[in-house]
């Protein structure tokens, strides 16, 4: 399987290499996080009582969708014209990466899976800055 390093420098105008190196970071971290949310998500619905987790829930759900979103965005090749659009995707990415962070954060000292996915939250709302600083 290729990497995402692999896939992004077979574009016809790949970016330069550092561009290179946080964007393929953004998109694995992103990717990471979608798949940590949806598994928290479905992890909160199983508990005993998810009562108390349905607004983990609806964060998580929304951050995994946000960040699919902004992992495939980010893997087209980027034109002048469309780094715009990429970093109006990528500050609403930050945005529920950072509310979700804070949500499972509220749970993290009883649900593992809430640990897990603040972690991930919180590496991909890292990668989000550091490529808005490349764009």
């Amino acid at each position: 399987m290729p990497s995402t390093i692999e896939l992004l420098e077979a574009q016809p105008s790949p970016p330069d290499s550092g561009t290179l190196k946080v964007l393929a970071a953004f998109i694995d971290s992103a990717r990471a996080c979608a798949q940590a949310c949806t598994s928290c998500a479905a992890s909160a619905l199983a508990e005993p009582d998810p009562g108390p987790l349905a607004s983990c829930v609806a964060a998580c759900l929304d951050c995994a969708d946000v960040c699919l979103a902004a992992a495939r965005i980010a893997s087209r090749p980027l034109s002048v014209m469309r780094r715009d659009a990429a970093a109006a995707l990528l500050q609403s990415c930050a945005g529920m990466c950072e509310l979700t962070a804070r949500e499972c954060f509220r749970h993290e000292m009883h649900h593992q899976h809430c640990r897990l996915c603040m972690e991930a939250a919180r590496t991909c709302l890292e990668a989000c800055e550091m490529l808005l600083e490349e764009l």
